[in-house]
């Protein structure tokens, strides 16, 4: 075996000393830094004292490596230190605007409709009177707390995505500032606090804005006035129309008098054999 694979290295560190291990292993251990260069000495046979590791020959080039390896990794943090590109690639997450202007245009139906059925759901399940619905404000506004809900977080994730405090997302509820907040939600690409700069694509998204605004004016201010058209208010219309697509109300029946019928089945055999043992006493009776 040759010289190069013998354990033939001691080595002192943190005052304690460790050994034999091969020139290999040694190496191994200085890359993986479990032994610190500028305090460890090392000794083999044939040596006549202690030396620094530093000074040691044999390590001379691992030593090298790996200094100039910590060097380059220092500067690079130094240069992402001057600038916001950590920031861009950490704090930039969230809500793209694409999905934003999605969300605005279409996702908000989800929650909305959401709503809808739960109220819906609770006057089915008969845990909810179509009267109380209709009159208390509260369940009216079930279904615009998940839609204020949802369109916080959303907003809160894209302000962030546009290099802005998630705090900013609760100016969508504050009027004049929501102008501003929906302003970057759905035109400013990503990290666009620190580039201040829209991009080519904010034409795409103005064009879908005007043709959003223009359908609502055309489809829906002139409906605002149609009865029963409001779909915060559960009417009996239709919690009766959905009744009549489910068969929860047939069920329900169904069961109700088939447990009216086993009752009423019961009773009267009960009587029957009641009337049967009395005209068996009495028959034991006239017995000489």
């Amino acid at each position: 075996m040759g010289a190069a694979v013998e354990k033939e290295w001691f080595y002192l560190s943190l005052g304690r000393r460790h050994g034999p291990v091969t020139h290999e292993d040694f190496c191994d251990k200085i890359a993986k830094q479990e032994v610190y260069i500028e305090s460890t000495q090392v000794w083999k046979q044939g040596m006549q004292q202690w030396v620094n590791l530093t000074d040691a020959k044999p390590f001379e080039a691992t030593i090298k490596k790996i200094k100039s390896v910590a060097s380059q990794a220092d500067g690079r943090v130094q240069n992402a230190a001057g600038t916001n590109d950590v920031d861009e690639e950490i704090a930039c997450r969230g809500a793209s605007r694409a999905l934003f202007n999605l969300y605005f245009y279409f996702g908000w139906l989800i929650p909305m409709s959401l709503g809808i059925v739960i109220l819906v759901e609770l006057q089915v399940q008969q845990y909810l009177t179509p009267t109380r619905a209709s009159s208390s404000l509260f369940f009216q506004s079930v279904p615009l707390i998940l839609l204020a809900i949802t369109t916080w977080k959303i907003a809160a994730t894209r302000m962030q995505h546009a290099g802005y405090s998630k705090v900013h997302g609760l100016g969508v509820f504050v009027p004049i500032y929501n102008l501003w907040v929906y302003f970057i939600c759905l035109l400013a690409p990503r990290n666009y606090k620190r580039h201040k700069k829209l991009g080519a694509g904010v034409l795409f998204y103005i064009l879908l804005f005007g043709i959003g605004i223009a359908g609502s004016v055309l489809f829906l201010v002139p409906k605002i006035g149609a009865k029963n058209l409001s779909a915060l208010v559960i009417t009996e219309s239709m919690t009766d129309y959905y009744k009549g697509k489910t068969s929860f109300t047939s069920r329900l029946n169904t069961n109700a008098s088939e447990a009216a019928s086993s009752k009423a089945r019961q009773e009267q055999m009960k009587k029957q054999r009641e009337i049967e043992r009395e005209q068996s006493k009495g028959s034991m009776r006239k017995l000489p």
